[in-house]
C-alpha cells in the first residue's frame, strides 16, 4: 500500500523536458574551446556531479569553470525543444486526479524555466507561484512549495533524473522518485545508488503509485 500523494514536485530538464542532447552538444563545444577533453555521452551522464559546476567542468579538464558556465548560459536556445514522451499525457492524468504539481529548478533565471514549459506545452499544468527557481539549492524550493500549499512532506514526492536531486529531496524531508531512461542527465547506477523511494523507467510509471 503506497501512501497517498498530495503534491508532486518535478525537476524540469531531463525529467519533463528533453534537453539532454542539446546540452551535451553545447557543453562539448565549450569544453573544446576551453582546452578540455570532450566526453562521450556515457561519461557526460556518469560524472555524478552536474549541478556542482566546478567539479563538472574540471572533470573534463576545464580550469575556468566560471567562464564555461557563462558560455553555457549565453548559448541557451530552447526554440525547438520538446516534452519527453508520455509527459503531457501523464500530467493530464495527474491533473484529473486533482493532485497539486510544482517545479523545482536551480536555474538562476526563472523566466528560462517558464519559457521551456511554455514551448513544450507544459506550462498549463503549473501555477506561476508553483514554479521555483533557486540557484543555490532545491531544498529551499521544495520546502517553500510544501509550505505554500500546506502539503505534508510525508505525502510529497519529488521526481527527478539525478542523484544530486534525490539527495536534495531527502534533505527537504520529502519522498523521492528517480527516473532511469535515455533522457536523464545522470546514469542509472548513480540514481539507483542514491536510493530514492521509487525507481521509474518512465514518467508514466508514476501513475501506479499515486
Amino acid at each position: 500500500m503506497h501512501p497517498r500523494i498530495e503534491l508532486l514536485i518535478f525537476d524540469a530538464d531531463g525529467t519533463l523536458v528533453n534537453t539532454l542532447e542539446r546540452s551535451y552538444k553545447r557543453d562539448c563545444q565549450i569544453i573544446t574551446e576551453l582546452g578540455g577533453r570532450v566526453p562521450s555521452m556515457h561519461e557526460y551522464k556518469s560524472t555524478g556531479v552536474r549541478g556542482d559546476w566546478r567539479k563538472f567542468y574540471e572533470s573534463f579538464g576545464v580550469k575556468d569553470y566560471q567562464r564555461a558556465l557563462s558560455l553555457f548560459y549565453d548559448r541557451l536556445d530552447f526554440e525547438d525543444i520538446e516534452a519527453i514522451p508520455e509527459v503531457l499525457e501523464t500530467l493530464e492524468e495527474i491533473k484529473r486526479r486533482d493532485i497539486k504539481m510544482a517545479i523545482a529548478s536551480t536555474n538562476k533565471d526563472k523566466s528560462r524555466v517558464i519559457r521551456k514549459l511554455e514551448l513544450t506545452n507544459l506550462l498549463q499544468y503549473f501555477e506561476a507561484e508553483s514554479i521555483h527557481s533557486n540557484p543555490g539549492s532545491k531544498v529551499r524550493a521544495i520546502k517553500a512549495e510544501c509550505l505554500r500549499v500546506k502539503a505534508n512532506p510525508d505525502f510529497t514526492l519529488f521526481v527527478t533524473d539525478t542523484a544530486r536531486d534525490i539527495w536534495y529531496g531527502k534533505r527537504a524531508g520529502v519522498r523521492t522518485a528517480g527516473l532511469i531512461n535515455y533522457f536523464c542527465f545522470d546514469s542509472a547506477s548513480s540514481i539507483t545508488e542514491a536510493k530514492p523511494n521509487l525507481l521509474l523507467m518512465n514518467i508514466r510509471g508514476l501513475l501506479e503509485f499515486i
